[in-house]
């Protein structure tokens, strides 16, 4: 019996543990995959889905993401292009695979990525869905 409560107790010390590491900010283990170039562009102005209506600009593109997915490795040339460009809107990041950011799916009616959205406060204006040119991408 002692060693059925002595594992069980481990068990869920094992679990706590688990759980408050998953309750980061911090997404640097969803990037293990990629290159610290990579890693970097999607993380800088990257958001949770929670921190969005905290968000300061009037109009912004949010870009959904995955960084295992080829179509956003294709697009991610492009994303890169359009945020160095002087007449772009601000890009904010938000990685479609993190469980903080499950709900965007359904609130903003995503239906895969890339994806992005031009965002009036925390309303969705307008939409692309997948691949397109930098210069097909919504300008102020």
């Amino acid at each position: 019996m002692r060693y059925v409560t002595f594992i069980g107790l481990i068990l869920i010390s094992l679990l706590t543990a688990g759980c408050a590491d998953a309750s980061s900010a911090s997404t640097d283990s969803y990037y293990d995959e990629v290159d610290e170039q990579t890693q970097a562009f999607y993380q800088e102005n990257e958001v949770l889905y929670n921190d969005i209506q905290g968000i300061q600009e009037e109009r912004y593109l949010l870009y959904v993401h995955s960084p295992d997915c080829k179509f956003c490795i294709q697009f991610a040339p492009e994303i890169q292009a359009y945020q160095s460009s002087s007449d772009a809107y601000p890009i904010y990041k938000l990685h479609a695979r993190i469980p903080e950011n499950e709900a965007a799916w359904e609130d903003f009616a995503i239906e895969g990525v890339p994806t992005v959205l031009l965002m009036e406060g925390t309303e969705v204006v307008d939409r692309i869905v997948g691949y397109v040119p930098e210069g097909n991408l919504f300008r102020p």
